[in-house]
C-alpha cells in the first residue's frame, strides 16, 4: 500500500542567492543525480516507497514551451533509485512555496 505522508515536500529554488545553504546544494545535486530538470517546475514530492515515488509539478507549456503562467502545473509521476538528502518540508523561491 502507497506510503500517505510524504518523505519530502519541496519547492524548487532557481534563484541563485536562495542555492547555496549546504542543504540546498546537496539536494540540487541529488536531482541532477536522478536526471530531474529542475528548471521543469516548482515543486517536488517524495514517498520513502519501493519504487521511491516523486510528483514533480511541472510548468505548463504553450505549443511554443512557453510557460502558460509562472504557477500553473501538472503533476508528473516519476520514481527515482535514492531518496533526496533532506526529508519534511523545504521551501522554494519565495514565489513558489510549497
Amino acid at each position: 500500500m502507497p506510503e500517505t505522508t510524504p518523505y519530502l515536500i519541496a519547492g524548487i529554488r532557481t534563484m541563485p542567492e536562495h542555492m547555496t545553504s549546504p542543504p540546498q546544494v546537496a539536494f540540487t545535486a541529488w536531482l541532477l543525480a536522478e536526471d530531474i530538470d529542475r528548471t521543469r517546475g516548482n515543486r517536488i514530492t517524495v514517498w520513502d516507497e519501493d519504487p521511491i515515488r516523486c510528483v514533480f509539478d511541472v510548468f505548463d507549456l504553450d505549443e511554443n514551451g512557453v510557460k502558460l503562467d509562472p504557477v500553473s502545473t501538472s503533476p508528473e509521476t516519476l520514481y527515482v533509485s535514492t531518496l533526496p538528502p533532506m526529508s519534511g518540508v523545504a521551501g522554494g523561491d519565495p514565489e513558489y512555496q510549497p
